[in-house]
């Protein structure tokens, strides 16, 4: 896997991601790589932190090219967190890397008129009342068996990639990288005693809402966003696509992430 080109994808009103886009611009340039538009680029790197991993792997889904990341965010939970910026440049531009394929799942509703709401998402797909109005009442399906009733704010449908994002801040598992399934969550349930459910990848699942006060919407990895008519049903399932995320060699690993942020190794 050999680049010539590349397009970055940064908050460069961030100091600290600033900095490590210079220095790649420096670094690739002495190689002969040259930036060019996200279109014509061989490769897309991101510099920045979750958010910025999340857009440049929707861009390179969209694109059908392969993404570098770099951690430079306030979490960093989901790009390459190195130890030295430097070193990690030198080390992708020397094609020193392992590779990851990302599961891409899927998402459709029919809108009324024949027409069709449909997208992807790699993190996490929520349906949830808009705002601070009343609560809605949602219904959960797998492969058409009713399993989840639920009033409260909605429900989260994440995937391992995304379940240290919404998901946990809603009280859903941490899921290792390299699990297949999906975590349904509540949001706010008024039954405490629902709990979130761990579905394999391969059902398909179906999100209903019964009761909504105004509207519902649907909210795919926190960007793209639509509204959900009451009792129309929003599918989510594994299409087996993919993108694929270059790995650094010294990148650190997801369990070191864990402690690092939760300190579940103790003082």
């Amino acid at each position: 896997m050999k680049f010539k080109t590349f397009h970055i994808e940064s908050h460069l009103w961030k100091e600290s991601a600033f900095q490590v886009v210079e220095l790649f611009r420096e670094l690739a340039k002495k190689r002969g790589m040259q930036e060019v538009g996200a279109n014509d680029a061989d490769v897309l790197v991101a510099i920045g932190g979750d958010g910025t991993f999340l857009k440049t792997a929707q861009m390179s889904f969209i694109l059908q090219k392969p993404f570098w990341s770099l951690g430079t965010g306030r979490l960093n939970f989901l790009p390459n967190n190195v130890p030295d910026m430097e070193n990690a440049i030198n080390e992708f531009l020397d094609r020193q890397f392992d590779l990851e394929t990302l599961p891409v799942y899927r998402w459709a509703f029919s809108a009324g008129s024949g027409g069709t709401e449909e997208g992807f998402f790699l993190n996490d797909l929520v349906v949830a009342k808009p705002g601070y109005d009343a609560t809605i009442t949602i219904r959960v399906f797998v492969n058409g068996l009713n399993v989840m009733f639920a009033v409260g704010d909605g429900v989260i449908v994440s995937t391992p990639l995304g379940s240290t994002g919404y998901n946990l801040s809603a009280g859903g598992p941490v899921m290792d990288r390299c699990v297949h399934g999906f975590c349904v969550t509540p949001l706010n349930a008024h039954q405490t005693n629902l709990r979130p459910l761990i579905l394999p990848e391969t059902v398909e699942i179906s999100i209903q809402v019964e009761e909504a006060y105004k509207a519902s919407v649907v909210v795919a990895d926190g960007s793209t966003n639509c509204q959900l008519p009451v009792f129309k049903q929003v599918r989510v399932w594994n299409a087996k696509d993919g993108v694929v995320h270059i790995v650094s060699k010294d990148a650190m690993s997801f369990y070191d992430k864990i402690n690092k942020k939760f300190g579940w190794l103790g003082i």
